[in-house]
């Protein structure tokens, strides 16, 4: 179809009898329309097919069938106590047909307020989680295998009755778990007796020996002598040697509510850790003490940016460099070449 615009000008403008001839044929050939009637004609053509999509595409909803569809289940909302440690965080357990499918933070726990240690956020996953081992691995060749729990169990007891026909019960050290129950606890030491040793430990006294110790004699008490209400009261807070962002991330955020309210947080590490990123003043210490360990402010040399560097100074010897997270330049951060400032004049690998 050939689409043509029809006037009086354009009629009275052919003149030559070709022209006239050649157009008659082709009108004759193509039929011919004008653009009222294309446009009147196209939205006619495509009215009818919208209405006609509708019937076919259009269908009234129904119901799904039953048993076809997930969670159709009984849920529930079970709160419940995390039992990793003893800071008693809260968790909510959505129990399914009697099946824990998954957990929730407790926003209005007064004691995690939502949040969770590395730990707590993967409590499910420790008995019921798709992911965790269900069967004994053994390293051949580089490479874990599987293989049955006999087999276990008679290589593993084999090898440890050599080592004690070797050298005796008391070259193995057992350590318990603070994930025991009292039952569990009271097994592992009367097999340990079995054994014949007295070799046997917690891991709580292990972890809680230097704070034991430190504690006790300080304030009395080998234990945690404050609450957390008193953390978000206090007007400054001293952490010595302490990296709570990573040991223990549900105390560091009642922390970081005081700071909202105006305490002021200091840090003394020989480290530059994620606590002391948090802090309003980071003071590097010596490991022993025996050092002079100053902190000098200086410029990375590399380009005309003017990015801020600390240099760490220990009895005049350049040691580490750490970021400068209230510089207005670098924020912190630096370019490949600045990480790496000391290194070009003061590092062990440099040529």
């Amino acid at each position: 179809m050939l689409l043509t615009k029809k006037s009086a000008s354009s009629e009275a403008g052919v003149r030559s009898p070709f022209v006239h001839s050649l157009r008659r044929g082709l009108s004759q050939a193509l039929p011919t329309m004008d653009r009222r009637a294309f446009l009147r004609r196209s939205g006619l053509g495509v009215g009818v097919g919208l209405a006609a999509s509708q019937l076919t595409l259009v269908r009234k909803a129904r119901a799904a069938s039953e048993g076809g569809a997930m969670g159709e289940g009984k849920i529930e909302v079970k709160r419940t106590v995390c039992t990793h440690c003893s800071v008693g965080c809260a968790v909510d357990a959505v129990v399914e047909n009697g099946v824990w499918v998954r957990q929730e933070p407790v926003f209005d726990s007064p004691i995690n307020l939502g949040a969770h240690c590395a730990k707590g956020a993967a409590l499910r996953e420790h008995g019921h989680g798709e992911f965790r081992l269900r069967y004994p691995m053994k390293l051949v060749n580089g490479k874990y295998e599987r293989i049955s729990w006999d087999t276990a169990l008679n290589e593993i007891s084999a090898r440890m009755l050599d080592l004690r026909k070797a050298s005796g019960p008391d070259s193995v050290y057992w350590v318990g778990s603070s994930k025991h129950n009292n039952e569990q606890a009271y097994l592992l030491r009367k097999f340990v007796s079995f054994w014949g040793s007295n070799n046997c430990d917690h891991q709580a006294r292990i972890c809680h020996s230097t704070t034991v110790a430190g504690v006790a004699n300080t304030w009395g008490y080998g234990a945690m002598t404050n609450s957390y209400n008193d953390m978000q009261n206090s007007k400054v807070a001293m952490y010595i040697g302490s990296n709570a962002a990573e040991a223990h991330p549900v105390s560091l955020l009642h922390m970081l509510h005081a700071k909202e309210t105006g305490c002021k947080m200091i840090v003394v590490d020989p480290r530059f850790t994620r606590t002391a990123a948090k802090a309003d003043a980071a003071s590097p210490s010596a490991a022993g003490g025996s050092s002079k360990v100053e902190v000098k402010r200086t410029v990375c040399g590399h380009c005309s940016v003017g990015c801020a560097v600390d240099a760490v100074v220990d009895n005049g010897v350049w040691v580490r460099q750490e970021p400068v997270f209230d510089s207005p330049i670098n924020l912190g951060a630096h370019c490949a070449k600045g990480a790496a400032l000391r290194e070009h004049g003061h590092g062990e690998y440099r040529l």
